[in-house]
């Protein structure tokens, strides 16, 4: 499936138009799937049941789809990608972000005997089964909606729709208790798509237990909040992008200084983050083809199978994310803004990746262009073999 997900990503045909439709082969046997290439009698499909990539003769279908295929034309790539970068407006990067004038904090409910503990700002309501101290609510409250404040200032333009509803997050004073409501094991936090409710343990916030209710240890740790925020502010993109660039873009926010919600574009300092999350500037990085066909599935799958590998892919999506935005080719990260773009109206991902990201790169060429980018920044990025 691997190699059959890289093809589909570096094949020179793929084309950009969203094509599903029930398939039925020569036996009577049906498959909805969605179009994504066809060559030389080939046909590239993606099965909706599994998402798995197959392709197969045109021979094998039946009479109806092979005259379906005879009729199909997809557009001109080349057109495509010059429409997209005669649009791109150059990437307006805010030098900080400020929390708005609006900001407030509400104490909605603090109950010991049923120990609900329960907070609002404007945009947010978190929930604890512990007492939290009040400087510890008022800042909680300055991150969840300074997160908000960033990514709506992100240059991306991602037309993040807050609605009239507030986002949700609960705190557990046990982490026993956040796994048994849904949390992964081996995390720090996770956000719930279905519930659109971030989970939090308190282990993971930098807190410490006095007599009557629990305080930051220290200056507190928010990294794993401003992460869970991330995910949640982008509910509406969760389903069209690859997992790579979800979790690379919430620990891209992690590297942004914050101060009381306010985020410090202009003082992001790569090699400084790096060292903090590896140890060093010296780093090895999953290989970028490889990632980029990585599932959200088999992501996930490492919480329980090999915690020791999550390091290595949060670490690698980042990279993969910060260069995209920053030091692929002219540094003004084109090519991810026209990839945001198509992927805004409606191409497959796996099409606008390749047109867009890729663009026209062999596999050598575009993992050298990497390593030799980081290495400008004084951060030596080893690339993994890939599996």
């Amino acid at each position: 499936m691997l190699k059959q997900c890289l093809i589909c990503l570096l094949c020179p045909a793929l084309s950009l138009a969203t094509v599903e439709r029930e398939w039925t082969d020569t036996s009577g046997r049906t498959m909805s799937g969605q179009l994504l290439d066809l060559e030389a009698g080939e046909v590239t499909i993606k099965r909706l049941a599994d998402q798995r990539v197959v392709t197969f003769s045109t021979e094998l279908l039946s009479a109806e789809d092979r005259a379906f295929l005879e009729t199909w034309d997809p557009p001109e790539e080349a057109d495509a990608a010059k429409t997209a970068a005669e649009a791109f407006p150059g990437l307006d990067w805010p030098r900080r972000t400020k929390l708005p004038r609006s900001y407030d904090v509400e104490v909605v409910r603090e109950d010991n005997t049923a120990e609900i503990y329960l907070y609002q700002t404007p945009n947010f309501e978190f929930q604890s089964d512990v007492k939290l101290a009040r400087k510890v609510v008022r800042q909680f409250g300055k991150v969840f909606e300074g997160t908000l404040t960033a990514m709506q200032a992100f240059p991306l333009d991602w037309s993040l729709d807050v609605g009239g509803q507030r986002f949700r997050a609960r705190i557990f004073g046990d982490y026993a208790d956040y796994v048994a409501s849904g949390g992964l094991p081996n995390s720090g936090g996770i956000y719930l798509p279905g519930k659109r409710e971030i989970m939090l343990p308190l282990s993971s916030l930098g807190l410490r237990k006095t007599s009557s209710s629990y305080t930051f240890d220290g200056p507190g740790e928010r990294s794993t909040l401003i992460h869970e925020i991330t995910h949640q502010v982008h509910h509406e993109w969760l389903k069209r992008l690859p997992i790579w660039i979800i979790e690379g873009l919430a620990v891209y926010m992690e590297s942004i200084p914050e101060d009381d919600g306010e985020f410090r574009f202009d003082k992001q300092s790569l090699p400084d983050f790096v060292r903090r999350l590896n140890g060093s500037e010296d780093v090895s990085m999953m290989d970028p083809l490889h990632l980029m066909a990585l599932s959200a599935w088999a992501w996930s799958a490492n919480f329980k199978e090999n915690p020791g590998a999550l390091r290595g892919q949060y670490l690698s999506g980042f990279l993969l994310f910060h260069y995209f935005l920053h030091l692929d080719g002219d540094g003004d990260g084109k090519r991810m803004w026209a990839y945001i773009r198509a992927i805004e109206a409606g191409e497959p991902e796996e099409a606008a990746a390749r047109l867009h990201l890729i663009d026209g790169r062999e596999a050598p060429e575009f993992i050298e262009s990497i390593t030799r980018a980081f290495k400008r920044e004084r951060v030596n990025v080893a690339i993994e073999a890939s599996p």
